[in-house]
């Protein structure tokens, strides 16, 4: 499973980041992906409708990060990590999990069309609710972020689309990006190998008929038993005596501790 997708709406939006993580061009139709080992960067195109179909169409992942531009009162160029995504339309709230990191912070308003009525509190944006909606369809809350770049502000009315200029303002913010980013996937790894099957379970699956709930419960066992660094043989009479035996060291663990 690749570790990261990059979100963003536009071709300008993502320029930067395919060419500072050399990514290559994977999918051309319906939605353009680009990617390397570990990330994998997907243009949606504008609004709530194209972002939710594209993770829909590219989903196979840890991680979520939606990187684009977003009006608001803030300095033009300043990038915020959203803590809080209001969707207006439906008026739903989606609260993206801290990343202990020491960056701004600004909750987004996710419009269906853009606005310069711009507030202190928000940020204007036409996709950040969608995503976080669709991400969190396929991954846990504390894998999916939003980052956005103040394009336009009260002093600097959004007029007219530069693509030249929202690839600079993107470029300018690839610190923070990688940053972010970083810690996305250390996070993921961790997950990764908390939810990956011990060894030992494929090993003693293949010798037992288990049923569903049976496979279940060994998984559980497993991952306690490995979790508190107990030995486990592979060599029983059957697959009661398995469980027995994990019964019985799982109990006396709890009863020392």
């Amino acid at each position: 499973m690749t570790l990261l997708l990059i979100h963003t709406a536009l071709k300008a939006e993502a320029d930067p980041l395919i060419n500072h993580f050399k990514l290559k061009k994977v999918n051309d139709r319906p939605f353009q992906i680009y990617a390397n080992e570990q990330i994998s960067l997907i243009i949606s195109g504008i609004g709530k409708t194209a972002t939710a179909c594209s993770l829909g169409f590219a989903h196979n992942y840890r991680s979520y990060l939606n990187i684009g531009l977003a009006g608001g009162i803030a300095e033009m160029g300043k990038g915020f990590l959203a803590d809080k995504i209001c969707e207006t339309q439906q008026r739903k709230s989606y609260f993206p999990h801290p990343l202990q990191l020491d960056l701004p912070t600004r909750g987004i308003m996710t419009l269906d069309s853009p606005s310069s009525n711009y507030q202190i509190e928000h940020l204007f944006d036409l996709e950040a609710s969608s995503f976080f909606e669709s991400a969190q369809r396929f991954t846990t809350v504390e894998c999916i972020q939003s980052f956005k770049v103040i394009s336009d502000c009260d002093e600097q009315p959004l007029k007219d689309f530069d693509k030249k200029r929202a690839s600079a303002l993107i470029e300018n913010s690839l610190p923070t990006i990688d940053s972010i980013i970083t810690k996305l996937c250390e996070i993921a790894t961790s997950l990764n190998s908390m939810h990956s099957l011990p060894q030992e379970f494929q090993i003693l699956k293949s010798q037992y008929h288990l049923t569903q709930t049976e496979q279940l419960k060994l998984k559980a066992q497993l991952k306690c038993a490995l979790t508190a660094n107990l030995k486990i043989p592979l060599d029983f009479s059957d697959k009661n005596a398995l469980f027995k035996y994990l019964d019985d060291q799982l109990l006396n663990r709890e009863i020392s501790l």
